[in-house]
């Protein structure tokens, strides 16, 4: 018996580096799309501008690709996707943007979209596309309504905490 556990207790020594443990490079590249149609160089995009420092900080290093050519391969080395289209930019493919976008995601890739995503009023009269975005959506805890509200003058207040406003002024005044 005491054979038994010392084996044992030799394999738990041994066995995180030969059996457990799998050496694979951490995945440090982030896909930037941008719109050529917009931004002539990656160097003028919102991505680039606010961005990138900060992820470049965190150990990532940003690959930047128009969303107007063909889009990369998702391999091992991508952790992600970042998207942020200028307002009103439309991607010009959204079958094959939604599809890589679902794709990426299926393959364990982190999306992330700042502003607009590139699914613009024209694409949201087919619903087939809006099905797709709604997927793309739902893998960021999200989903497109059907509304939209361009500015916040209609807005009335619905209620309030005493507690919490009105410190200064009358809400509305």
């Amino acid at each position: 018996m005491k054979k038994i556990l010392l084996a044992a207790l030799a394999f738990l020594v041994i066995a995180p580096t030969a059996v457990f443990a799998t050496e694979r490079p951490v995945a440090r590249t982030l896909v930037a799309l941008y719109d050529t149609r917009q931004e002539s160089s990656p160097r003028i995009t919102n991505i680039h501008r606010f961005l990138e420092m900060p992820a470049n900080y965190l150990g990532y290093d940003m690959h930047y690709y128009p969303v107007n050519e063909t889009l990369p391969a998702l391999s091992d080395d991508i952790a992600g996707i970042v998207v942020w289209f200028n307002v009103g930019t439309e991607v010009p493919n959204p079958d094959v943007y939604l599809d890589w976008m679902l794709n990426a995601e299926q393959a364990g890739k982190k999306i992330i979209i700042l502003e607009n995503g590139g699914i613009g009023e024209r694409h949201r009269k087919d619903s087939a596309l809006v099905e797709k975005w709604n997927r793309v959506m739902a893998g960021i805890g999200m989903e497109r309504g059907g509304g939209y509200v361009p500015h916040t003058y209609g807005a009335r207040i619905d209620r309030k905490d005493g507690e919490m406003v009105e410190f200064e002024r009358k809400l509305g005044a």
